[in-house]
């Protein structure tokens, strides 16, 4: 890439420093209040607000895209000889097959939401419900309106 620099050791730790930030804003966003509760409480988190780490997340998660598939390219030989078992020419061999099982596995849980995917997900709906989302929704109108009455009755009372 450029002089002195190596393009092979700069993508694999672009690779983890973007894996580990995708990591953090995503799970950001797996507790953060429902779009229009965050709005109104004018919600953030160490100062950037949940549009901004939507912003975040889709970017990062774009940018380790492209560079997952530079560092595929420059470990090409051993992704190929992880397939193809060096000379054996076998490409499923056992460690291929549990690769493709885990992955379907995930997947199948995920579109079943079967234990215990659907644990985790109740676990992120909690979260965003108790900020004020679904069912809490209320709770935050008549929290917002006492604390306007109370400030009202405060000022009144200064008068």
């Amino acid at each position: 890439m450029f002089k002195g620099i190596s393009s092979r050791q700069l993508v694999s730790l672009l690779t983890l420093y973007l894996f580990i930030f995708m990591v953090l804003t995503g799970l950001v966003l797996y507790i953060v209040p429902p779009s229009r509760v965050a709005r109104e409480l004018q919600w953030t988190l160490a100062g950037i607000s949940k549009t901004e780490y939507i912003r975040l997340h889709t970017i990062l998660s774009l940018g380790f895209l492209v560079v997952a598939l530079l560092h595929a390219w420059y470990n090409r030989s051993v992704l190929w000889r992880y397939l193809l078992l060096g000379r054996q020419k076998k490409i499923w061999n056992i460690e291929s097959i549990l690769a493709l099982v885990f992955i379907l596995v995930l997947m199948g849980a995920s579109y079943f939401n079967v234990p215990p995917v659907d644990k985790i997900m109740s676990w992120g709906t909690s979260f965003k419900e108790s900020w004020g989302g679904p069912g809490g929704g209320q709770r935050l109108r008549d929290g917002k309106n006492r604390a306007v009455q109370q400030v009202d009755q405060t000022h009144r009372e200064m008068q």
